[in-house]
């Protein structure tokens, strides 16, 4: 995509821990998304 940057969702709750939005591919070629809990965004 031409003018698309990329940028990671994000999430805080309200004991303050953020939570990142990451993608994964299961066995069948489907994308699977799941939360990680870190400090800094996957790249």
């Amino acid at each position: 995509m031409v003018g698309s940057s990329k940028m990671a969702v994000t999430h805080t709750n309200r004991k303050g821990t953020t939570y990142f939005l990451c993608r994964g591919v299961t066995q069948t070629g489907q994308a699977r998304y799941f939360p990680l809990r870190r400090g800094t965004p996957p790249a």
